[in-house]
């Protein structure tokens, strides 16, 4: 667990247009290593903002995508990176550098995605599409027996992590032993 780091962002959206609004990343015990607002090129709709509780005037000083690239690079290079939905965030990752008119070296050793796992894990199947049927993190938080911790908001990037973690850990408890 020690090469192991949890990833989560917030964005102003879903769409080709979204961009990140925050990162938070984790290590394998749970401790923050990352956790900053991003200041986007866009404003964020009011339907973003009722998921995640995050508003233009909070990012009014927050540095922008191209200030936080490179130590986001440092941190993942080489290590196992666990995200819930990681095609999503690895999508809004490219998006955001994109927009913001830097370069991205994502190169982590490894990419997990805890959401297919976890999909896998649960056990329902979607005839619909033929493939394990998605949860939500927090359907897999809850079903897993994830309280979160006081002052811990949802939808929020570190909590997300906290919670995406528990879920690994739930999947993997031999993993435990080597925290």
């Amino acid at each position: 667990m020690s090469d192991i780091l949890v990833l989560d962002t917030e964005t102003t959206g879903l769409g080709d247009d979204a961009e990140i609004i925050e990162i938070g990343i984790i290590n394998g015990s749970g401790e923050t290593v990352m956790n900053t607002l991003v200041k986007p090129t866009i404003s964020i709709p009011e339907e973003a903002t009722a998921i995640h509780g995050i508003t233009d005037n909070d990012l009014l000083n927050a540095p922008v995508f191209a200030d936080v690239v490179e130590e986001l690079e440092g941190l993942i290079q080489g290590k196992i990176l666990l995200i819930y939905n990681a095609d999503y965030d690895l999508r809004l990752l490219r998006q955001s550098a994109r927009k913001s008119k830097v370069q991205i070296n994502l190169e982590p050793a490894e990419v997990r995605c805890v959401m297919l796992e976890y999909a896998k894990f649960f056990g329902e199947w979607n005839p619909k599409y033929e493939n394990w049927k998605w949860q939500s993190l927090a359907n897999a938080a809850r079903r897993t027996g994830y309280v979160p911790a006081e002052g811990m908001l949802p939808h929020r990037a570190i909590a997300d992590c906290v919670a995406a973690l528990h879920v690994y850990r739930h999947m993997h408890p031999e993993n435990d032993a080597e925290l």
